[in-house]
């Protein structure tokens, strides 16, 4: 009696996962139907990802570019440090965010080893690590009126800054 609900069981896994795989092929193959009807354009889709850990605080962010073919230009917003290969407006749409290309333009960084430089690119500093970086972790780092990139100067910061001097 065991065997027999042993191998029906069995039966029933196998079924479940035919079904399953039959499934994400169908899926694809709509999305790429679906993408042979609207065009091909290509599209800079941005990830953005902790890099490195400041202390006991995840901060420093990395934009990853890639092309692929979508009808918009699209952002994901992930917590995680998996990949994504590739994502479709219908795909977790609690995630995806329209980037205005003005916005992207205007965009500031935090950045350096240590995460305590504010740029608009990617730069590199000696990783060193000094206290008062901490204070940075909460900071804004957004553009001036001079429209360059900086640590925008709250009293917050201020005062952290100069509890360490």
């Amino acid at each position: 009696m065991d065997k027999i609900f042993s191998k029906i069981l069995f039966a029933i896994i196998i079924i479940l996962l035919c079904l399953g795989i039959l499934s994400a092929i169908m899926r694809v193959f709509e999305a790429k139907r679906q993408a042979g009807q609207e065009g091909h354009r290509g599209i800079k889709i941005e990830k953005e990802m902790a890099e490195r850990k400041i202390q006991d605080y995840w901060s420093i962010t990395k934009i990853e570019e890639t092309k692929e073919e979508d009808e918009e230009n699209i952002e994901i917003i992930d917590e995680s440090d998996s990949e994504v290969e590739k994502i479709t407006k219908e795909e977790d749409k609690d995630n995806v965010k329209i980037i205005d290309e003005t916005e992207k333009k205007n965009r500031c960084l935090i950045t350096g080893c240590s995460g305590e430089i504010c740029a608009d690119e990617e730069m590199m500093s000696a990783c060193l690590w000094k206290s008062e970086y901490i204070c940075y972790r909460d900071a804004i780092c957004a553009r001036n009126q001079e429209g360059v990139c900086a640590w925008q100067e709250t009293p917050e910061l201020l005062s952290c800054l100069a509890s360490f001097r």
